[in-house]
């Protein structure tokens, strides 16, 4: 596996995959193409120790957008049960840049495992049964009562300090709920390089809520 994915990221980086990849199966190239940790940076892939907040820092291009889109497709894939909370500065942001962008939701999964968007629910169902809500942090009180077992918050810092951390408290609030029927409540953060005092709070444990990595 290793050596596979050190030989397929130099490919990449040489502009060669296409050529690396000849005289492999077509459902062998599909499939390698779509094993995210073949393709990514260590730093783009969950922690593998135990965690209740991951937190991703990075400027524009740093990848941010695709780690969140894979994260949230490998927790649907796997667990029919999931209840997934995506959290944008907007709902237009939400729909354009985590769902339907080159790098979101809907362009990272292979055809057939890719999800339905319904808009007018603002909801995402994949075929197993797990479904993705949108939620906009102009409006923090709309997290009050749904439950998650996951989610994604996008950009966190953009509206202002004191709804920035009253979003996180409801979405923390959501988790200690849906804790009682779900031991893998988490949530994952992209978060660009402001700003400072946030960066504090979160890094200090989000209000004694819950592990910062």
């Amino acid at each position: 596996m290793k050596k596979l994915q050190t030989a397929l990221r130099e490919c990449s980086k040489r502009k060669k995959t296409e050529t690396c990849l000849e005289g492999f199966e077509s459902g062998t190239i599909q499939r390698l193409m779509n094993d995210w940790e073949l393709w990514a940076r260590e730093d783009q892939l969950p922690p593998t120790d135990d965690w209740t907040t991951w937190l991703i820092l990075g400027g524009r291009g740093a990848g941010k957008t695709r780690a969140g889109a894979e994260w949230v497709r490998s927790i649907a894939l796997k667990h029919d049960a999931a209840r997934i909370a995506l959290i944008g500065e907007t709902l237009s942001d939400v729909r354009s840049i985590m769902i339907e962008g080159v790098s979101g939701l809907l362009n990272v999964h292979a055809a057939h495992e890719r999800p339905v968007f319904e808009p007018s629910k603002k909801q995402i169902t994949w075929p197993n049964g797990a479904i993705a809500q949108i939620y906009s942090a102009e409006d923090p009180e709309s997290l009050r009562g749904p439950q998650f077992s996951h989610a994604w918050c996008d950009v966190v810092y953009a509206v202002q300090d004191e709804k920035l951390i009253g979003i996180t408290e409801f979405v923390f609030e959501s988790y200690e709920e849906c804790q009682k029927t779900s031991a893998e409540a988490k949530e994952k953060m992209d978060l660009h390089l402001k700003p400072v005092c946030y960066l504090r709070w979160l890094r200090e444990g989000g209000g004694n809520k819950g592990n910062v990595i």
